[in-house]
């Protein structure tokens, strides 16, 4: 549980310091530099996500005894990476959403409208509103870290198992 926390908390703190920089740099006041970097945070996102689960796989077969790591271990262990940094982000989306930023989520509610119909707007009235607002956007953190996680981890596991040193050198054959 050590290796996945620091690497879940790596990621949490990345990604807090990422949106912060942008929210000081006013990336978040409009929803043309809004979209540009939500782009760019989006890809980021996914590229440390998949760093820090495959740093974290690796110092947990390094630790081993026998420098294994089960597929299944792999798996555990790179879920366990995401939902550390999907709890350790959902309280500062609440802060951002409620105090430092109180209209950003206004700005995705644009967002999310902006291909719609006035007709689409008013249909979907305050639903739209709470599916955009910080409640839910922390809850999904907290929701979907862990199922994204498990499902990177499904592939990357498939590349960092490794069977137990011993086991491997005592299968080989006799020359």
């Amino acid at each position: 549980m050590k290796i996945p926390f620091k690497y879940g908390a790596t990621l949490a703190i990345i990604g807090i310091v990422i949106g912060l920089v942008s929210y000081l740099l006013g990336l978040h006041d409009d929803l043309d530099g809004f979209k540009t970097i939500n782009t760019i945070t989006q890809v980021v996102s996914f590229a440390l996500l998949v760093t820090c689960m495959l740093l974290a796989m690796r110092a947990t077969r390094a630790a081993s005894a026998d420098g294994s790591l089960s597929y299944g271990r792999a798996i555990g262990v790179g879920t366990l990476v995401a939902t550390f940094s999907g709890l350790l982000s959902a309280p500062y989306m609440l802060l951002y959403g409620f105090v430092i930023n109180p209209e950003f989520h206004e700005l995705i509610y644009r967002q999310t409208t902006a291909e719609m119909t006035q007709e689409q707007v008013d249909a979907a009235g305050g639903m739209m509103r709470f599916f955009t607002g910080p409640i839910w956007t922390a809850g999904m953190a907290v929701v979907m870290s862990p199922l994204m996680g498990a499902l990177i981890s499904l592939i990357l596991g498939l590349f960092v198992r490794r069977a137990p040193q011993a086991a491997t050198a005592a299968a080989a054959p006799a020359a």
